[in-house]
């Protein structure tokens, strides 16, 4: 959790603006930094969390546009 803390910010944006993944070299960086031994495991950890909390945002977005749409 601390090395997906450090750079949640990293994050890799499509044509919109939108963030589409975390920058690996981003989490790789912070893991050696970290002195993170097992840097698979974790980045695997770093990536599932990222998907999951990028995942819920995109749905936010999206039911705010279907929302904005439907008021029109």
């Amino acid at each position: 959790m601390a090395v997906y803390k450090r750079c949640s910010k990293q994050v890799i944006v499509g044509q919109e603006g939108e963030p589409i993944d975390i920058n690996v070299l981003a989490v790789k960086c912070v893991m050696d930094l970290m002195g993170v031994r097992d840097q698979d495991e974790c980045l695997e950890k770093v990536q599932l969390l990222a998907g999951i909390i990028i995942d819920e945002q995109t749905g936010e977005r999206e039911r705010k546009r279907e929302k904005r749409a439907g008021q029109g």
